[in-house]
């Protein structure tokens, strides 16, 4: 796969969110999500797929790479799940604004996914079990309703491999302050890398796993995805938190909040994330 060019890197369960419990959304989180597609983020997953497969596409959003597959598995069917209900408002509009007649969208808890067992064809879960208190809970579940011979699909970003620059020591603490948050609130950063393992544990066979880069190289996009991580850092809960834990107090958040958004208007400012993909079959 190719490296891309976006926007942002969040979700409605952004970095360091998990998705049973904060939930902010910035304008710019809001804007990435609506442009996703299947043919970028879910590239190592497409060549499995085929026309009449039923697919279920877990922590959906609002239905940007759930459509893309509808048009994908053309004789098929594909459910978008989520949590959030106005999510599934924005996906059903998307669908139906695009014409696409064979996505079903549906609020569900991942951890107990509404359906029987052997129920579809192909599972997808982009940017969700690094948000997640209990991935394996999810991953489980997920094969539960694969039917045998199903195949999983999973992307997210491994935290551990960013290259920020520039990079002046009261970013290189708020990085950390996001990453130790982000942990605290019962998500992981730096779960991606462990895909082999965990989908193994799990139960699927036949694991592949590859990566890929997305980065911000130009005003545009760093400028968003520095207020996205500032309007992230003035998040109430996370102030609290971190102010609570002693990680922080407020004068050092606000310092942090400027200098991210200084660093979006930087003309020499790149940001690179490595994403993590996998697939698996379940014998």
């Amino acid at each position: 796969m190719t490296s891309s060019e976006q926007p942002l890197d969040a979700k409605s369960n952004q970095p360091g969110i998990d998705k049973e419990g904060l939930s902010w959304v910035a304008t710019e989180v809001v804007d990435y999500f609506g442009g996703r597609t299947a043919s970028r983020e879910a590239a190592f997953f497409i060549p499995y797929l085929k026309p009449n497969m039923v697919v279920l596409d877990c922590g959906c959003g609002p239905g940007a790479i759930t459509a893309d597959l509808g048009n994908i598995v053309t004789s098929g069917q594909v459910i978008g799940i989520d949590r959030e209900a106005a999510q599934l408002e924005n996906a059903r509009r998307y669908a139906q604004q695009r014409a696409v007649s064979n996505v079903e969208f549906r609020t569900a808890n991942i951890y107990e996914i509404p359906y029987p067992d052997s129920s579809f064809d192909a599972v997808l879960a982009h940017a969700v079990l690094q948000h997640l208190s209990e991935p394996m809970v999810a991953l489980r579940e997920m094969h539960r309703v694969l039917k045998p011979g199903g195949i999983i699909g999973v992307r997210e970003e491994d935290r551990d491999a960013d290259l920020l620059y520039p990079f002046p020591p009261i970013l290189q603490e708020a990085h950390a302050l996001t990453m130790r948050l982000w942990q605290q609130v019962g998500g992981n950063p730096y779960f991606p890398k462990r895909y082999r393992s965990v989908l193994r544990e799990a139960g699927f066979m036949r694991i592949q796993m590859t990566a890929s880069c997305e980065y911000r190289s130009n005003l545009e996009t760093t400028r968003a995805w520095a207020h996205a991580i500032a309007h992230f850092l003035q998040d109430p809960h996370l102030v609290n938190l971190a102010v609570e834990l002693g990680w922080a107090d407020h004068t050092t958040l606000s310092e942090m909040v400027a200098a991210y958004k200084a660093w979006g208007e930087h003309r020499d400012a790149f940001w690179c994330e490595t994403w993590c993909a996998a697939v698996g079959w379940k014998e």
